[in-house]
């Protein structure tokens, strides 16, 4: 036990870290981040994917006539990526979605939403649980069923996993930021900026911005999730080639919903509530609801 103390310690030393008893009645958080996909863009793509499916179907024999672009207001307003962050308890679920948005070809080539899921859940040093599930817009793929997996922490290890859970981070000299609600947050970047009101990097690349409660021990280090993504920002360098999913490849992904201390419903943490969100339709009109 002594010999674990002092490696303990000597992490700690390492690593600017404290012990602190992660705060067993801390307030709930909830944190959803969420993408939307830059109309322009989208619209160049959608239209090289309408055409190869036109294509597909000519191939087919079928005439048909092509279904119109959805209106650039509505674009705007699509969610293409949005990860759900929610933690109480000791407790903490992550519930995500990616969605691509193509023709398809077995519905006279109708606008539709391919969306791709994960969802996790995981009691503190305890119980771990995920599932994911993904739709293909390619007519030929084979569908592939969900995927579920668990993981539970050794009996000889929950001592050790309860002491990092512990640990506090050194958030000195970190640069303050602000997201769009206009909660501060830490950057996990020496290249961000500086000056009054929201700071954003100087350079290109990705960079995450990240809650207080991460480093102030008020939350505990999960296994699975050792830290909070309040806000995640990508900058593109100018000139950059851009990717062909523009729905997941856009500049910005923001935290639009931050809530503490609202109760959170016990039954989200449970391996029912991952299994029934990575089982929903995948597959949805646009028009639909998202």
């Amino acid at each position: 036990m002594r010999a674990f103390l002092v490696l303990l310690t000597a992490s700690c030393a390492l690593m600017g870290c404290t012990q602190a008893a992660p705060g067993k009645d801390s307030p709930s958080l909830r944190i959803v981040t969420r993408m939307h996909p830059d109309p322009q863009q989208m619209k160049a793509h959608m239209d090289d994917r309408m055409a190869l499916c036109m294509l597909q179907l000519r191939a087919k024999g079928v005439q048909a006539v092509a279904p119109a672009l959805p209106n650039p207001a509505d674009m705007a307003k699509w969610v293409t990526r949005e990860t759900e962050e929610i933690y109480a308890n000791g407790q903490r679920a992550t519930y995500a979605t990616d969605v691509l948005v193509w023709p398809n070809v077995e519905k006279s080539c109708q606008w539709t939403f391919y969306k791709t899921v994960h969802a996790e859940a995981e009691t503190l040093c305890a119980d771990w649980y995920a599932g994911s599930a993904k739709s293909d817009p390619n007519p030929d793929a084979t569908p592939e069923p969900p995927d579920f997996s668990r993981e539970s922490t050794p009996s000889g290890s929950i001592k050790r996993c309860l002491a990092d859970a512990a640990k506090t981070g050194n958030a000195a000299g970190m640069p303050k930021g602000v997201t769009a609600g206009g909660q501060t947050c830490l950057w996990l970047s020496d290249s961000a900026g500086g000056g009054a009101g929201p700071m954003e990097p100087k350079e290109p690349g990705q960079y995450f911005c990240t809650h207080p409660r991460a480093y102030d021990g008020s939350l505990p280090k999960y296994r699975r999730d050792p830290g909070l993504t309040l806000k995640y920002l990508r900058i593109l360098p100018p000139g950059v080639r851009r990717g062909n999913t523009p729905e997941v490849d856009a500049d910005r992904m923001e935290a639009e919903i931050v809530e503490e201390g609202k109760p959170i419903a016990a039954s989200r943490f449970t391996q029912q509530a991952v299994e029934a969100f990575v089982k929903q339709p995948l597959v949805v009109p646009v028009g639909g609801q998202l």
